[in-house]
């Protein structure tokens, strides 16, 4: 435990630059190089259901979304996100579980008809995120998702067409060892 009191963010540039043949070091590797060339998951798709009880898990929403494709994405080529937001007790009113005290320090229950109108009758919302692992697969991914919405009678997910960031990583650039001209160019565009 008390190695991870010493921990910081120089433990990347240590995978990075770690030349050992340990299939966990390559591995780990892979994965920053590809968080630095942005190669991230390609947001696909997303829906609020409700919080019904009986809602499908992330694999089985996979099985499905492979049974909609008719062989075109495999389980692997998939990554689902089920999200709840709560306010720390499910479905149940956070106030409800509130004492209030009185001057003379007796304790009393607050009724929702006694503070407002303008009060969220609902405490738990539910999010599906689809997200495709590769960018080659999205635009199928996506189509698949929204046919999943409608046969289960879901909200059809509303995307918006490209990418918002509009970033671009100078990393791919240094990685593969490009001439020192790209990275001096890179250095002078962060001088301002």
């Amino acid at each position: 435990m008390e190695r991870y009191t010493v921990l910081t963010d120089s433990i990347m540039y240590d995978i990075l630059r770690n030349e050992s043949g340990d299939p966990r070091m390559l591995e780990a590797r892979k994965l920053l190089l590809k968080i630095q060339r942005r190669e991230l998951y390609k947001f696909c798709g997303q829906t609020q259901p409700g919080s019904e009880t009986d809602f499908p898990s992330e694999s089985e929403i996979v099985d499905d979304l492979v049974s909609i494709s008719e062989g075109a994405l495999k389980a692997e080529q998939i990554f689902v996100s089920i999200v709840n937001i709560h306010f720390g007790m499910k479905h149940k009113d956070p106030v409800d579980a509130v004492v209030f005290y009185n001057k003379s320090y007796q304790p009393f229950k607050v009724r929702k008809e006694q503070v407002s109108q303008i009060l969220p009758q609902k405490f738990h919302e539910r999010y599906v995120r689809v997200y495709a692992k590769s960018r080659e697969d999205s635009v199928t991914m996506r189509r698949c998702f929204e046919a999943w919405c409608s046969n289960k009678g879901y909200p059809v997910p509303h995307i918006l067409e490209g990418d918002c960031t509009r970033y671009s990583s100078p990393a791919p650039n240094l990685i593969q060892g490009s001439n020192h001209g790209a990275v001096a160019s890179v250095v002078r565009s962060l001088k301002l």
